[in-house]
């Protein structure tokens, strides 16, 4: 969801015009809140915060204008070409304290940006006081610019114990967590988004951290930036190919999945872990510790799948002799990452849930066809979906990664679909889901959006 966020953001001009026509200016306080708050509320449920899908008509924009008016004797002239929305602030209570005067701001879409008539308050005179701190506290990570435009955070001065770094601070990617930010912060688990690239040295030492996600965009680890915690567990993305010395050390590790090739030394986890990581010849996968003896022994993933080598060394999957219906297929199988799935591969085989990992870049033609599937998670890197992948099952919701940018006929035919996540611009034809889903994403200049099929009808609406 972060992605689509950014793109919807970052692709459409900001003003798109409209504001040429029209007297209002970011305000510089409230209206900056309220902008970052409504993107974190997209980030979260790929929507905006609309109190309504109807932008305002002609006419109540006419009305808006003049109770500006009344309320303070200037004069507004608003494009009635605009796509202008009430906000729904119910929505946004979780992220941000709502501000008393309220009823003079305006929502954008779809940019998402939020204006206000410039010097105005409930009384009609210039605000001068700070707005009330937002409910989230950007202020709780204490932050310097990149120079690419992006946010590193140098510090963390919040009380929360439990952290999902955000992606997004003041509308800024955060891509970098420096040196000993978060050192000795009492933290106990860490979300860290996909957007950081690079983790300082000792950024999180010694905290009582016993969960943690690393995002799979992280490039660069520093030393001792894990060390001293209480994780017993840890998946290190694959976009890591190199561990500073001491990065997890002091720590109760059983159970590491890793990458291939990974760079490291004895201090990085412990020299018992270097030692069978090196043993498999640096093979990716999940390695275990039997903790009595402190040795490490690499798990045998891969049972009841049928594959072939590529020719880059990675796994293609060709079929599934397996018995369990609902999987979750490997990143790596044998040491060799699974990057596709074959024609056929899984056809007819009553599967009712299937995870695609992120290395699968190609899905063959009828790979899960004519199964009972009713829960599907597609991976972030597919790039091809052949005919009829993952037709003839039970699917309701769909989301589409952005990474497809064309999927063939028949890819999603016969289902139940009512819930359709699709980036802009895909190249589909009409039986890819259905000609009702294709002439309503074309009518919406195939922007990225759900669309949401009204069962009854058979009509489907872009929320």
């Amino acid at each position: 969801m972060t992605i689509i966020g950014i793109l919807v953001l970052l692709a459409i001009p900001k003003l798109m015009g409209h504001t040429k026509q029209a007297r209002f200016t970011k305000f510089v306080t409230n209206s900056v809140e309220l902008e970052n708050a409504s993107e974190r509320y997209y980030l979260d449920y790929e929507d905006w915060p609309r109190l309504s899908d109807t932008p305002y008509t002609a006419e109540q924009i006419e009305e808006f204008a003049q109770k500006i008016y009344d309320k303070t004797g200037q004069i507004v002239t608003l494009d009635a070409t605009g796509s202008y929305y009430d906000i729904d602030y119910f929505k946004l209570q979780p992220y941000i304290h709502v501000p008393d005067n309220k009823e003079y701001y305006v929502l954008q879409n779809p940019v998402g940006n939020v204006y206000f008539l410039e010097g105005l308050s409930d009384n009609g005179k210039s605000r001068t006081e700070p707005p009330v701190e937002d409910n989230y506290d950007w202020g709780d990570y204490i932050t310097t610019d990149n120079a690419d435009g992006t946010i590193s955070i140098i510090d963390y001065v919040g009380t929360n114990t439990d952290l999902a770094i955000p992606s997004i601070i003041r509308g800024k990617l955060v891509t970098r967590i420096e040196n000993e930010s978060f050192k000795s912060k009492g933290l106990a688990s860490i979300i860290i988004p996909d957007s950081v690239v690079s983790i300082g040295n000792h950024a999180f030492l010694n905290n009582n951290i016993t969960l943690l996600t690393i995002g799979n965009g992280v490039q660069t680890m520093g030393a001792s930036a894990f060390a001293s915690n209480k994780l017993t567990t840890v998946t290190i993305p694959i976009s890591v190919t190199n561990l500073s010395g001491s990065a997890f050390y002091d720590n109760q590790l059983t159970k590491i999945t890793i990458g291939p090739n990974v760079s490291l030394l004895d201090s990085t986890i412990s020299a018992y872990f270097n030692n069978a990581y090196n043993s498999t010849m640096k093979q990716a996968g999940t390695y275990n510790a039997m903790t009595q003896l402190g040795i490490w022994t690499k798990e045998n993933i891969g049972e009841g799948y049928i594959t072939t080598n590529n020719v880059d060394g990675t796994i293609i999957i060709i079929n599934y002799i397996g018995v369990s219906t609902d999987i979750s297929i490997p990143t790596v199988i044998n040491g060799k990452l699974v990057t596709r799935i074959e024609n056929d591969a899984f056809i007819s085989k009553n599967l009712t849930s299937v995870i695609i990992p992120d290395s699968v870049t190609s899905i063959g033609n009828h790979a899960f066809l004519s199964n009972k599937l009713v829960s599907i998670t597609i991976g972030s890197n597919v790039k091809t979906m052949g005919a009829s992948a993952f037709a003839s099952n039970k699917l309701t919701t769909v989301t589409i990664p952005l990474s497809l940018t064309t999927i063939s006929g028949s890819a999603f035919s016969n289902n139940l679909l009512t819930s359709v996540t699709i980036g802009t611009n895909v190249s589909i034809v009409d039986s890819t889901i259905s000609t009702a889903f294709n002439t309503v994403y074309k009518n919406a200049s195939k922007i990225a959006s759900t669309y949401i099929s009204m069962t009854q009808a058979g009509i489907l609406t872009k929320q």
